[in-house]
């Protein structure tokens, strides 16, 4: 992962069971939690692009905010929303705080049994 995109991974060191983990085939870094994918970056389109799964309603408010926040690049359009990382108009702690509620959105999807293995990894 490139130096300037270290903050991500600060960040995703301090959530529960989050992993971090390189797809060759996708040339990306995705951000998992039990398995399930809450983030992408990948520099597929030729810029830097961090995609984030959110609430359809929160997802669509930020692209009507930010010219910068697209529908998903390869993913569900509806849940997905990619974010151009060189972008000056789009606010890292707004990133920070999508990234948080991305990976509690999947985490809360998951089987009771597997959450609790998370969440008390976090004690």
């Amino acid at each position: 992962m490139k130096p300037e995109y270290q903050w991500i991974e600060k960040l995703i060191a301090t959530l529960p069971g989050a992993e971090i983990v390189y797809k060759d085939a996708w040339q990306a870094f995705t951000f998992l939690i039990g398995g399930k994918i809450f983030a992408i970056l990948g520099t597929s389109t030729g810029e830097n692009l961090l995609t984030i799964k959110g609430d359809p309603a929160r997802n669509e408010e930020l692209k009507e905010l930010y010219s910068d926040i697209i529908p998903g690049y390869h993913v569900n359009k509806t849940h997905w929303i990619s974010a151009k990382l060189a972008s000056p108009e789009i606010p890292q702690a707004l990133l920070e705080n999508s990234l948080e509620a991305a990976y509690f959105l999947v985490l809360g999807k998951l089987p009771k049994k597997v959450r609790a293995q998370f969440e008390t990894e976090k004690d």
